[in-house]
């Protein structure tokens, strides 16, 4: 967006702020005496982003242990918030700029707003988190709402529809599970007057024991029955977002080395997205590596890393999720900021994950469409890192795995 077009958003949203309140206060539905507070989260994004952001319910649960806490998020993370982000209600709500869409034309998100801010009024929810910092449209959402107190980050686009902030994580290198439940703590403290006394929760996604049956009943056919010593490693090259891949004939070239150094079964997931770059990647190859691109549920998909020695890619919700099933992770960073969204993991586990980025000058730019450098796939930041970087970190994690009695 230029900065003409930036600045004259941002001129409409502030001088709409007070207004949109006080029409939100309009016909809000009376709220019963003593009744059970009712909160919303809000999370616009895809699985590694709401993954991050699941253990803010927990927060809140600490210090309001009568709330009813419901989340809002797209419905590609239904299933994610239903089986991360406890005992809740999920609303799905498909966000414009997070479909993964065009806009049908310029007055669709506004009709949308008003259409889903109706349907939310009838909840009466007390309060509402908007957890992604930049999210003005989900402010806007909750104050046309009507939602009383309406907690967030203090993003100029967004200041005009809070009633409650915080300062934007990224200016205090913050990681976004620290953020989100920096956020959370703040909300709990002023809608209870108690604060948690937790300082930090990690996020965490159970796998059911089907789940975990299937996965290594895969595996083991993938690999002819193998029973050898050879390491179970899992790729994911996909991210979502061209510039935050590696290159093919590196993954590929990562596979030989580990195949010939660790006698490495090799596997390689994806989703429907990600095919023409797995593809790529095993016609670089000899010998093709078994492939799931988009044949597995989510808990299905959190069984196969789980049950891998080692699960390798770049900056993805997927390898988030490998990290909250508790698999070791390396992970290929370029645009976005390991600081921010870097392997999370208890600290007793730290050991077990590696961000692998090639601290060129210009990172992290955090411009994954039309960045700096004026790159449209391949960027220079992941082009400098090495198949000896990453080799390197697989071999560290590795040397951690006991082999089988």
């Amino acid at each position: 967006m230029s900065d003409t077009r930036h600045a004259a958003r941002l001129a409409l949203l502030r001088l709409a702020g007070r207004p949109v309140a006080g029409l939100g206060r309009l016909g809000r539905p009376a709220v019963e005496a003593g009744r059970t507070p009712r909160i919303l989260l809000v999370r616009p994004d895809h699985l590694g982003d709401l993954l991050l952001a699941t253990p803010t319910a927990t927060v809140l649960r600490e210090a309001l242990p009568e709330a009813r806490i419901d989340w809002l998020v797209g419905p590609w993370n239904r299933e994610l918030a239903c089986r991360a982000g406890g005992p809740a209600d999920v609303l799905t709500l498909e966000f414009p700029g997070f479909t993964r869409r065009s806009k049908a034309s310029a007055v669709e998100p506004y009709a949308l707003l008003v259409r889903e801010a109706a349907r939310l009024r009838a909840h009466a929810y007390d309060a509402a988190l908007i957890l992604r910092p930049d999210h003005w449209w989900g402010a806007m959402l909750a104050s046309v709402a009507g939602i009383p107190r309406r907690f967030g980050y203090s993003v100029a686009e967004c200041t005009p529809f809070l009633t409650d902030t915080l300062p934007p994580p990224s200016g205090r290198h913050q990681h976004a599970v620290r953020a989100n439940q920096t956020l959370a703590r703040l909300a709990a403290a002023r809608l209870s007057g108690r604060p948690p006394t937790r300082l930090l929760y990690d996020p965490h996604f159970a796998v059911r024991p089907d789940e975990l049956d299937w996965a290594r009943a895969w595996i083991a056919a993938s690999f002819g029955g193998q029973t050898s010593e050879g390491r179970v490693v899992a790729l994911h090259p996909g991210s979502g977002a061209i510039l935050k891949n590696w290159l093919p004939e590196r993954w590929a070239e990562l596979v030989r080395c580990l195949r010939a150094d660790h006698g490495a079964r090799v596997f390689v997931t994806g989703g429907p997205g990600d095919r023409e770059g797995v593809e790529s990647i095993a016609a670089h190859l000899d010998s093709r590596p078994p492939v799931l691109i988009g044949e597995t549920t989510l808990g299905q998909l959190a069984a196969l890393f789980a049950s891998a020695d080692l699960v390798l890619g770049c900056d993805s919700g997927p390898l988030h999720l490998a990290a909250a099933v508790g698999a070791r992770t390396i992970r290929l960073y370029g645009p976005t900021d390991p600081v921010e969204f870097g392997p999370w993991a208890p600290r007793d586990e730290a050991a077990q994950h590696r961000a692998v980025a090639a601290a060129l000058p210009c990172q992290p730019c955090r411009a994954l469409v039309g960045p700096p450098c004026g790159a449209v796939a391949q960027p220079a930041c992941m082009q400098a890192i090495g198949v000896r970087d990453v080799l390197r970190a697989s071999n560290e994690i590795l040397a951690r795995v006991r082999k089988p009695c």
